[in-house]
């Protein structure tokens, strides 16, 4: 994989040399005669930093100067977008920021001038980039978030009180990123929300009533819980061995909610996206 874009700029192939490195969470308790991971047999990764290495070089379109005031330009933006391309072409993409920027010129390098940059993901996976497209400001999250509109969508109406769905994650890793929506129309609504994977056995409660023309919106990274933009938090209960909101799998993800009662058939809207390491 090779990095191929920060934010609005796309870095210079010229000599590039791309170090991706990944690191796991250490999570180990102490025992008597040894010790055991806190985290249990999951690997949980980190956030880390990705080093690209390249040259600029003075072309009759734009100078060496233009070109790195370009890359400091964007590296001042603070957090950006990071893109990068595998082997097989696919483009992958999270969020990062520029740590580190070097600037080395060798002798006899008049015209060339070589830079190395530190990034560091503030979020431990990739997504696909043809399931979320590249927002900074979306009028709902100034660069602070992904927004989820173009990503994988799975819906069903809550008919009855107990309602089964399936979620088939075909990236390479599992992840807490998702968003759950319930809209109750007209004469609809329902009391106390139970989710349960079944496939990992995560499982969140939202005990409330949502009332006719109502939207319950569940972040379940930013474990953040609304009705028509009002926080909703207090009904939220979570299992107290429970480490996310609620996990996705790699594979297929069998998912049932659970509602004490219902009126009506109120709209479900499950919203993700693809992750890789």
């Amino acid at each position: 994989m090779r990095l191929i874009k920060f934010g609005s700029l796309w870095l210079a192939e010229n000599n590039a040399t791309d170090d991706f490195s990944l690191s796991m969470r250490v999570a180990d308790s102490a025992l008597r005669g040894g010790s055991f991971d806190g985290d249990g047999a999951a690997v949980w990764p980190e956030a880390r930093t990705f080093t690209r290495s390249f040259e600029l070089w003075n072309t009759t379109a734009q100078t060496i100067q233009e070109q790195m005031d370009l890359l400091k330009t964007e590296v001042a933006r603070g957090r950006r977008i990071l893109v990068a391309e595998t082997r097989d072409g696919d483009q992958r993409q999270t969020w990062a920021k520029c740590v580190g920027c070097t600037e080395s010129m060798a002798p006899g390098g008049l015209g060339i001038q070589g830079i190395s940059a530190t990034f560091r993901a503030m979020y431990p996976y990739w997504t696909a980039s043809e399931d979320e497209p590249y927002y900074f400001d979306d009028g709902n999250y100034f660069d602070g978030g992904w927004y989820l509109d173009s990503g994988n969508v799975t819906a069903e109406t809550i008919s009855t009180t107990s309602t089964t769905l399936t979620i088939t994650n075909n990236g390479s890793a599992g992840f807490v990123r998702g968003v759950l929506s319930v809209t109750a129309g007209a004469g609809e609504g329902f009391t106390n929300l139970h989710i349960r994977n079944k496939t990992n056995s995560y499982e969140l409660w939202w005990n409330d009533t949502l009332a006719a023309n109502e939207t319950l919106r569940i972040d379940f990274n930013t474990m953040t819980a609304e009705v028509d933009f009002v926080d909703a938090y207090a009904g939220i209960v979570i299992p107290a061995s429970q480490m996310d909101w609620m996990r996705i799998e790699p594979g297929v993800n069998n998912i049932v909610v659970n509602v004490d009662s219902v009126t009506g058939t109120p709209d479900l809207r499950w919203e993700w996206a693809r992750h890789y390491l």
